[in-house]
């Protein structure tokens, strides 16, 4: 009874009406969400480059971006449930300008043991924005654009991938690997200037000539809405939520496709390098295809959602079975071609960022009236990068004892236990969500 009062005392934030502040709104947030790739992807965009001057090997090198996933893991946890009670402007803020000071301090050391360090604070730092954006979204958006958001916010993912592998194969043809950290952190505080300043500004106005959403779904319709029945989430504790939603059995799912996004995305450059006998800075540009084909991975995702199957989980179930379609013809054909053999990791990965938008960008928004979205997205976002901590140290140790080939069968088996993992979950959530 506590909890559920407390949740009903949280104050109704007004929406913005104006769609010229909406799209403002939306590019500030986006680019947020993208710089802070470029203080995340820059180690493993480097990790070529850094174990090819013997700074590290590459179990050193994975061992980092496993401590890095492993405390971004948690705090997701953290962020969401802090996200839920706390200003979404503010953790932003904090996060990316945190994010900047290690990744200073990152391309001052050579010590393994203090990159370890400065990675596990890294991921705790970065953990502080995506809960805390999808939260805002779902506050100060109206429902159709908050969803819409979700899906296009997943683009900032794909582009900052490209600009974090852009930016250091430029720094380290020019100034050195160190230089991609002290990019990465000029780019993210200069950022978290330009978020504070326009958040402030947008709320401000969302309180001044917004509107309830809560009084009427769109402010130009006539007539008092239907009445909303509550949500079966509203007051519940959250365990009780996970096992009458299913999301306990999709789980699973998730962490699947944090292994494989993660991890394909890491060793890329690495594979590139060591099967095509190519330079670190040639294996960064070849690998920049990845990110340029995931863009689509987002909108194909929300074509077959809208339009085929009008259901999150049997799209993410197909998007896996494509991998596996993918990962085969990377193993008996990829060799002869590198563009091939990029071009199937790119679809690999473009169909993890669908799965990521389907099940992590739409899922926690059903959650809304419950005043649980932060909490969820970040529960969420922490079981996809214990697939990743898993699998940044897992598979550069796996392609170093048994070759690559074994490795990319290893992949595919992760994607069908996904498949597993969706179609278990699919009927429960789908009578769950009708009442949220």
């Amino acid at each position: 009874m506590l909890k559920t009062a407390a949740l009903k005392e949280q104050p109704v934030k007004k929406k913005i009406f104006d769609e010229r502040v909406m799209s403002i709104f939306f590019l500030v947030c986006w680019v947020a969400y993208f710089s802070s790739y470029l203080g995340r992807l820059n180690f493993s965009a480097s990790i070529t480059e850094i174990v090819s001057q013997n700074v590290l090997n590459k179990s050193q090198a994975g061992l980092i971006g496993t401590a890095f996933f492993c405390s971004y893991g948690a705090g997701q946890l953290f962020s969401g449930i802090l996200g839920d009670k706390v200003s979404s402007k503010l953790m932003v803020f904090t996060g990316l300008t945190a994010s900047a000071v290690v990744n200073v301090v990152m391309g001052c050391t050579s010590s393994a043991t203090v990159m370890i360090v400065l990675w596990l604070f890294n991921g705790f730092a970065q953990s502080l924005t995506w809960s805390p954006i999808v939260k805002i979204f779902a506050d100060r958006l109206p429902r159709r654009q908050c969803v819409r958001a979700c899906v296009n916010i997943s683009t900032s993912m794909a582009a900052g991938t490209l600009g974090a592998y852009l930016m250091s194969a430029g720094c380290i043809a020019l100034m050195g690997w160190r230089s991609v950290f002290f990019a990465g952190a000029l780019l993210m505080v200069l950022v978290a200037l330009l978020w504070f300043i326009s958040i402030t500004k947008i709320e401000r106005h969302a309180d001044q000539k917004g509107f309830l959403e809560a009084e009427e779904d769109e402010p130009s319709q006539e007539g008092d809405p239907a009445p909303k029945k509550p949500s079966v989430a509203a007051g519940q504790p959250i365990g009780k939520i996970l096992i009458a939603s299913g999301l306990v059995f999709f789980a699973a799912a998730i962490i699947m496709e944090g292994i494989l996004k993660d991890g394909v995305t890491t060793w890329t450059p690495t594979y590139i390098s060591e099967v095509f006998h190519l330079g670190s800075v040639v294996s960064i540009l070849v690998t920049t295809l990845l990110p340029i084909v995931n863009l689509a991975g987002v909108y194909v995702a929300d074509y077959l959602k809208d339009k085929v199957f009008h259901d999150e989980l049997l799209t993410s179930g197909t998007l896996f079975l494509a991998t596996i379609a993918s990962l085969i013809i990377l193993i008996l054909f990829g060799k002869y071609s590198v563009i091939l053999a990029t071009l199937m990791l790119a679809v690999t990965t473009s169909a993890m960022l669908g799965i990521n938008t389907m099940i992590i960008g739409l899922i926690p928004l059903y959650f809304a009236r419950a005043n649980r979205v932060s909490t969820v997205t970040g529960l969420l976002n922490a079981l996809a990068y214990l697939g990743s901590a898993i699998s940044t140290y897992g598979f550069g140790a796996l392609s170093e004892y048994a070759g690559w080939n074994m490795t990319i069968v290893v992949w595919c088996l992760v994607a069908a236990l996904g498949i597993v993992a969706c179609l278990m979950g699919r009927r429960i959530w789908n009578r769950y969500k009708v009442d949220l």
